[in-house]
């Protein structure tokens, strides 16, 4: 079972589609892009392409983070969340066939035929699922002191 989220966290992967995933390379070294994700039962969701050095890291060792920003979304540029997990990746037809229709609807949220047609492009066997299960969750809200900083004449 992951983590409980507290309100913030919640509020902030309610509003925003973005995180920053972070993992390990052969080495040890720490390697991280940012990606699309959605928020739904319990876990982050996000995809990737097979072939990407990502999939071996993670294959390897499935213990990653994510970070999510408040930065351009309703929440404000001074809320953030850092989560520690595991990370499983999902080859199979059926989680693709639930995960694509909701993805797409999530990041191309003002087209519901731009949508489908990249539920339906995406849907194949190089595009795996990434679910993220968070272990540690690291809130973190500054939002009230940058508003109170910036009120000062």
């Amino acid at each position: 079972m992951g983590a409980m989220l507290d309100t913030l966290s919640e509020q902030l992967l309610d509003a925003q589609n973005e995180c920053t995933l972070c993992w390990s390379t052969t080495d040890g070294s720490p390697a991280a892009t940012v990606v699309s994700f959605l928020y739904a039962k319990e876990s982050l969701w996000m995809t990737t392409l097979e072939n990407f050095p990502r999939i071996r890291a993670i294959d390897r060792n499935p213990k990653v983070a994510l970070v999510v920003s408040g930065k351009g979304s309703k929440m404000g540029d001074t809320r953030c969340v850092s989560m520690r997990g595991t990370c499983i990746i999902h080859r199979d037809a059926q989680i693709r066939d639930w995960f694509f229709p909701l993805f797409s609807s999530r990041v191309l949220d003002k087209s519901k035929l731009g949508a489908s047609m990249m539920a339906k492009s995406m849907n194949n066997d190089s595009n795996l699922v990434l679910q993220f299960t968070p272990e540690k969750v690291i809130p973190y809200d500054a939002q009230d002191m940058m508003n109170r900083a910036n009120s000062i004449p």
